[in-house]
C-alpha cells in the first residue's frame, strides 16, 4: 500500500506523520477521560450532562480520524486548497477541545460542591461529576488540559508546514493546468467546492448524531425523520459532486436549493436552542458550536457552488476528467512498476540458481 505518491516531498511525510502522532496521543487520552467519566457518573441517564459529554468525547475521537483522512487525501492529491481546509478543521477541533475542557471541569467543580453539601442552584447529584479518588481526579484535570495544549502546538506546526507545502504543490498545479491564470483560478474554485463537500459531510453528520442521541426521544416524529435525513444528505452531497464534475446545471441548481434549506434548518435549530432553555440545558454550547460551523460551511458551499456553475462550458471539465484519468493511470503505473520490480528480482534469482547449478556440475 502506497501512503503517498513516489514524488511526495519530505515535508508531506512529516505532515502526515505529525497528524498520525497527534491522533495516537489524543485518542488514548480521550479514552482514559471517557473511562474515568463512566466510572464516576451515569452516562446512560436520558437527562443530564453526563450522557451529552460522553457523546461529545466520542464525536471528538471521530474528528481525529476524519482529520487523518482529510490530511492524507490532501497530501496524496497534492491539493493546496484542502490543506487550508485541514487547517480550518484542526483549529475548529482545538476550539472544541477547549469547550470540552471547560465543560467537564465545571461539572467536576459542581460535583465537589455537591459532595460538600453546598448545592448550587438546586443541581442534583445526578447532574454533577464527583470523583472520590484523588488520583483519578488529578489525572482527569491534567488530561483535560493536555488535549487542547497538544492540539494547539500541532496547529502552529501545521501552519509552518503549510508554507512549504504551498510552495511544493503550487508547481504541481502549474504543471497540471498550465500557465493560463483563468483556468488555474477555475480549478482552484473547483477544489474549494470538493473540500467544502467533505466538511459538509462531517459537520452535518456530527450535528445530526448529537441531536438524535441527546435531544430527540424515540417516540418523537422527528426521530425517524432525522435517521432518514442523514443518509439522504450523504447521497445528495455525492450527487452534487457528480453534477459539478459533469457540468449538469439541473443537478447543481437543485443542490443549491437544498443548501438554502439546510441553512434555514440550522438557523431554526439555533433559534430553538435559545427559546427552549430547559430542553437544551446541557447541550446548548456544543450544539450551537456545531450548528454555527455548519451554517458557515453550508453558506460557503452555496457561494462556491454558484461560482463553479458560472464556470460551466469554459473548458474546466476536460481538465477534471483528465486529472481523474491521470490519477488512475498513476496508480496502475505504480502497481505495474512494483510487479515489474518483483518479476526482475525473481528472474535474477532464477538465473543465479542456474549459474550455481552449472558451477556444481
Amino acid at each position: 500500500m502506497i501512503l503517498l505518491p513516489a514524488a511526495a516531498s519530505t515535508t508531506a511525510y512529516i505532515t502526515l506523520a505529525t497528524v498520525l502522532i497527534e491522533a495516537c496521543c489524543i485518542i488514548p487520552i480521550e479514552a482514559v477521560i471517557t473511562v474515568i467519566y463512566f466510572q464516576n457518573s451515569n452516562p446512560f441517564n436520558s437527562v443530564g450532562e453526563d450522557k451529552s459529554i460522553v457523546v461529545y468525547l466520542i464525536i471528538f475521537c471521530l474528528a481525529q480520524l476524519f482529520q487523518i483522512i482529510l490530511c492524507w487525501d490532501a497530501l496524496f492529491h497534492q491539493n493546496t486548497i484542502q490543506i487550508v481546509g485541514f487547517l480550518f478543521f484542526t483549529l475548529s477541533a482545538t476550539a472544541y477541545a477547549g469547550f470540552q475542557d471547560g465543560s467537564i471541569q465545571s461539572n467536576m467543580n459542581i460535583g465537589d460542591a455537591w459532595q460538600a453539601n453546598s448545592l448550587m442552584n438546586g443541581i442534583a447529584a445526578g447532574d454533577a461529576l464527583y470523583i472520590a479518588d484523588p488520583t483519578q481526579k488529578q489525572t482527569m484535570r491534567a488530561l483535560l488540559h493536555v488535549v487542547p495544549a497538544i492540539m494547539a502546538i500541532c496547529s502552529v506546526f501545521y501552519c509552518y508546514l503549510f508554507y512549504h507545502l504551498y510552495l511544493d504543490f503550487g508547481w504541481k498545479i502549474y504543471k497540471k493546468i498550465g500557465a493560463d491564470p483563468t483556468m488555474r483560478y477555475m480549478y482552484q474554485v473547483y477544489q474549494i467546492f470538493v473540500l467544502l463537500l467533505k466538511l459538509d459531510v462531517f459537520f452535518m453528520f456530527g450535528f445530526g448524531i448529537q441531536f438524535l442521541v441527546l435531544i430527540i426521544q424515540p417516540g418523537d416524529p422527528e426521530f425517524s425523520i432525522t435517521i432518514a435525513a442523514i443518509p439522504i444528505l450523504m447521497a445528495i452531497l455525492a450527487f452534487a459532486l457528480h453534477g459539478v464534475r459533469s457540468e449538469n446545471k439541473s443537478i447543481t441548481i437543485a443542490f443549491m436549493c437544498g443548501l438554502i434549506l439546510a441553512d434555514g434548518y440550522f438557523g431554526f435549530k439555533i433559534y430553538r436552542i435559545y427559546t427552549k432553555p430547559e430542553k437544551y440545558q446541557y447541550t446548548k454550547k456544543y450544539l450551537t458550536f456545531f450548528a454555527a460551523l455548519s451554517i458557515i460551511v453550508v453558506t460557503l458551499s452555496l457561494a462556491v457552488t454558484g461560482l463553479c456553475m458560472s464556470h460551466f462550458g469554459k473548458g474546466l471539465k476536460e481538465h477534471i476528467i483528465k486529472d481523474g484519468t491521470a490519477s488512475q493511470s498513476s496508480s496502475v503505473n505504480n502497481t505495474g512498476k512494483e510487479k515489474t520490480r518483483q518479476g526482475s528480482q525473481a528472474n535474477s534469482a532464477h538465473n543465479d540458481g542456474k549459474l550455481n547449478d552449472v558451477g556444481m556440475a
